[in-house]
C-alpha cells in the first residue's frame, strides 16, 4: 500500500519546528516506511523548498534534504524524472528550484522555449527574457 503525504507532514518532520506536530509527523513516516511506501507529489516538494527558503534555509541544506528524499528507499516521487532533472539543475544553477521544475516540465512537453520576466532564469537555455 502506498500512502501520500501532504507538505505540512513532510515539512514538520524535516524542519522539526513544532513541538507537537513534528514528532507526530516523524513517527508516522517511520511507521509507514517500515511496511509500506510513501508517495511525495512534485507539488509537495515544490512547497517544501518554498517553505525552507522562507525559513532562511541555505541552498546547501535544501539540496541535502532533497537529495535525501530522492534517495530514500520506500519513497516514491511523483513525476520522478522531472523532479530529478530540476534537482540536478538547481544544484548547479543559480535560479530557484521552482524555475527548474518549470523548465523540466517544459522540456518533458517538448516546448521550444519558456518566456519569463526573471533575468536570472532567462540565462538558462531555452528560457527567453520578455522585455518591452
Amino acid at each position: 500500500m502506498i500512502t501520500a503525504i501532504d507538505t505540512n507532514i513532510l515539512a514538520r518532520s524535516i524542519l522539526n519546528d513544532d513541538e507537537k506536530q513534528s514528532p507526530l509527523a516523524k513517527d508516522k513516516i517511520r511507521k509507514i516506511l517500515k511496511k509500506d511506501e510513501i508517495m511525495i507529489s512534485s507539488y509537495t516538494i515544490l512547497e517544501l523548498v518554498w517553505i525552507m527558503k522562507v525559513k532562511k534555509k541555505s541552498k546547501e541544506i535544501i539540496i541535502s534534504v532533497l537529495d535525501s528524499l530522492l534517495n530514500t528507499t520506500g519513497i516514491i516521487i511523483a513525476n520522478d524524472t522531472i523532479v530529478r532533472h530540476a534537482f540536478y539543475m538547481f544544484k548547479i544553477g543559480k535560479s530557484d528550484f521552482g524555475d527548474y521544475l518549470i523548465l523540466s516540465d517544459a522540456l518533458q512537453q517538448s516546448c521550444k522555449n519558456i518566456l519569463t520576466f526573471d533575468r536570472n532564469f532567462a540565462k538558462e537555455p531555452q528560457v527567453e527574457l520578455v522585455t518591452s
